[in-house]
């Protein structure tokens, strides 16, 4: 299992959702401090219990709950409350555009920026390489998100974000019941989301992440998962400049 970690890390298995890599860390930080952790994303910690299924979909969150959750990570570290809107009413038929408020000295921020930076950063893995590859098609480097499917292919979840913008797609019924054999968010939400997004985005142009200060560079060789060696062929990870790779391994989880 040792070596399985070594060629598989976080960045990998969040990617292709290998739900084994996340229950692995959800059983090092612990379930209690998990449930603890998602209060702050403004989840409802009483519609989870504090099991490692957690980290397989059991729980129940609102499309409203993921736009703001996922809008952290897009924002740097600061929650937002998403609003509804209620109506749009233009007589002489012009285009409106709303948006939410700017973050001011009233919005709390979460979670430290380098935290938000390296999620950002890890996220973009999916669209890249992993299960929500067809985003590709947008051509959107600055494009993150993630793949979601609950227990027995209930719900099919796709939260997609940059810094200007997040959107969550869900399928699914309303009194909860199986979608179908393969329906997962790949399959069934990602591409809704695609159809909403291609035109909307050209109304925001491609925007680079601006690396907070305090994390370090470093290359890790793919097929040890070492830092050591780094002259040699590998891909380059981020790390809190206090809190490197332990013992100069790329993956901490034993």
């Amino acid at each position: 299992m040792k070596n399985f970690l070594v060629q598989l890390g976080l960045r990998e298995g969040l990617a292709k959702s290998k739900n084994l890599i996340s229950i692995r860390i959800l059983k090092h930080i612990s379930p209690e401090y998990s449930l603890d952790y998602i209060a702050r994303f403004g989840f409802n910690p009483k519609k989870y219990k504090p099991y490692l299924s957690m980290a397989l979909g059991v729980g129940e969150a609102t499309a409203w709950e993921m736009v703001r959750a996922y809008s952290v990570f897009a924002n740097g570290g600061y929650l937002k409350t998403p609003y509804y809107i209620d109506r749009i009413i233009d007589s002489k038929g012009r285009n409106i555009k709303l948006q939410a408020g700017l973050i001011n000295e009233e919005t709390p921020r979460i979670i430290d920026p380098r935290n938000a930076f390296i999620m950002y950063d890890l996220l973009k893995e999916v669209i890249t390489n992993g299960t929500a590859r067809k985003a590709k098609i947008l051509k959107r480097p600055d494009m993150a998100g993630k793949t979601g499917t609950t227990n027995d292919l209930m719900d099919a979840w796709f939260a997609g974000f940059n810094s200007d913008i997040v959107t969550v797609t869900w399928m699914g019924y309303d009194q909860p019941k199986s979608l179908g054999n393969k329906e997962t968010g790949s399959r069934a939400a990602l591409p809704i989301w695609i159809d909403y997004m291609k035109p909307l985005l050209k109304n925001y142009p491609i925007k680079n992440q601006v690396k907070p200060e305090g994390i370090t560079p470093l290359k890790i060789n793919k097929k040890t998962g070492m830092t050591k060696n780094a002259d040699e062929d590998g891909f380059f990870e981020y790390f809190y400049e206090e809190y490197p790779p332990y013992d100069n391994s790329y993956f901490v989880i034993n």
